[in-house]
């Protein structure tokens, strides 16, 4: 499924996900390390909302051309090794 949206996202149509999936997630980081999908056409943003907050706040994860995220949110998903 990660792959099939990062195509869709190559092909220029504009894809707004939101997911707790990690294999969406690694989809996506596959179909850039595989060079299948260029990584600025990425954009990937982990939300959290914070006690007595009123709306999440959105953090930019930076996707390499290798597939690898620039950041790994505290608690978010699991991070994988050489990721």
């Amino acid at each position: 499924m990660g792959e099939l949206l990062a195509y869709a996202s190559a092909a220029g149509i504009q894809v707004v996900l939101e997911t707790h999936s990690d294999h969406v997630l690694n989809g996506i980081r596959q179909a850039v390390h595989g060079k299948r999908v260029d990584a600025s056409k990425v954009a990937l943003y982990h939300s959290r909302w914070h006690p007595g907050g009123t709306s999440p706040t959105l953090t930019l994860l930076n996707v390499d051309r290798e597939g690898r995220l620039s950041d790994w949110p505290e608690g978010f998903l699991m991070k994988l090794s050489g990721a």
